[in-house]
């Protein structure tokens, strides 16, 4: 019987999509990763419902021969390089991927022809932001077709227990530069250089959010035909996300790249929380920046992790039960939006046509 390979399942999220995929014992599932009592732990939680498998994806010798009968990898970790998914793509297996790395999807963008040739099917930008924010993206453009214009706002949690990855890919990417797409064209931008002030929908007062280097707006820009698209960021604890802002601005952050700096702030982070565990994503179109936005969509929840968990777990279903053509695509590109958000359950999509400035 072919199974599905959770790469990372017993992390943060790889936890949740393991526990929602065994829910029905349809599809065996395996959890693997480099710590085989972390990997065995969960199965005992979960009854043995899942099979537990010593795994290096970094070992090309022991990878060959520890995977065998895998129809779908899901990949919770990330990667530096490839190699791991073209093993995969010669040997016809689908693949899914949470990453949030806009190099990382870049380079597996590339593989699209290989992925057509073996008849696997890839699934990339699949989680909250990446993920959500795609599909609220393409909601916009089918219900404002002449859409060029479109600001990405992500609310994000400064109460829930983050995995140490999440965290330290926020602290890497707070002195990034990166490329978005404005009026159709590349503009190199930097992370907390800008700020925009927004609305959740659940809210009554104002927020700030910054520029940051989320990959959606990159993605969004090209699968979607897009000529402005930019994501921005901010903490449900203001005075935290104050501080990051205050870092960058200051050049504070560059001491984030002394690893001691980066360690001792990943590990404060990791043991505290702050304020709830709510997060919001609001998706802002227009036709230009000058005349304003004309529409948003958004959806609000609690625990990044649970949404990103339960939106994997259910593309998974969909790959191992449902027949999609071959090659690389991001979330947007082969799903309806309302129809797959609605099939999560617990989460309800709000739409809001506004008045034109």
């Amino acid at each position: 019987m072919e199974k599905i390979l959770i790469v990372g399942g017993y992390g943060k999220v790889g936890r949740i999509i393991a526990r929602e995929l065994s829910k029905s014992q349809e599809d065996p599932v395996v959890v693997a990763g480099r710590d085989y009592g972390k990997a065995k732990t969960l199965s005992n939680e979960l009854n043995n419902a899942v099979t537990p498998l010593l795994l290096n994806i970094d070992d090309f010798a022991e990878y060959k021969n520890r995977i065998k009968d895998v129809k779908l990898v899901i990949m919770c970790i990330d990667q530096e390089n490839t190699e791991f998914v073209e093993w995969c793509f010669d040997r016809g297996i689908h693949y899914v991927d949470i990453t949030a790395s806009s190099e990382f999807l870049s380079k597996v963008e590339l593989l699209n022809q290989k992925a057509k040739l073996s008849e696997s099917t890839a699934i990339l930008s699949v989680g909250l932001s990446p993920g959500v924010t795609n599909l609220l993206a393409k909601l916009c453009k089918i219900r404002v077709p002449e859409l060029r214009y479109l600001d990405i706002f992500v609310l994000l949690s400064a109460g829930e227990k983050h995995g140490s990855a999440a965290i330290r890919w926020m602290l890497e990417n707070i002195n990034s530069q990166f490329l978005v797409m404005e009026n159709g064209r590349p503009k190199q931008v930097g992370s907390f250089r800008e700020k925009k002030r927004t609305i959740f929908s659940d809210e009554r007062n104002e927020r700030t959010a910054y520029r940051f280097s989320f990959s959606d707006q990159w993605v969004i820009a090209k699968t979607l035909t897009i000529d402005s698209v930019s994501t921005w960021i901010s903490l449900n604890y203001s005075f935290l996300m104050w501080a990051i802002y205050w870092m960058r601005k200051s050049g504070v952050s560059k001491l984030l790249n002394l690893g001691i700096i980066k360690w001792i702030c990943l590990h404060l982070l990791t043991l505290f929380r702050f304020g709830s565990e709510r997060f919001a994503v609001k998706v802002s179109a227009g036709v230009s920046e000058e005349e304003g936005y004309i529409y948003e969509c958004a959806l609000v929840g609690n625990g990044e992790a649970v949404i990103t968990g339960l939106v994997t777990a259910e593309v998974a279903r969909r790959i191992m039960h449902s027949s999609f053509s071959p090659g690389v695509f991001h979330i947007e590109e082969l799903f309806d939006p309302l129809e797959f958000i609605e099939s999560i359950g617990g989460y309800e999509v709000q739409e809001k046509q506004l008045d034109q400035h």
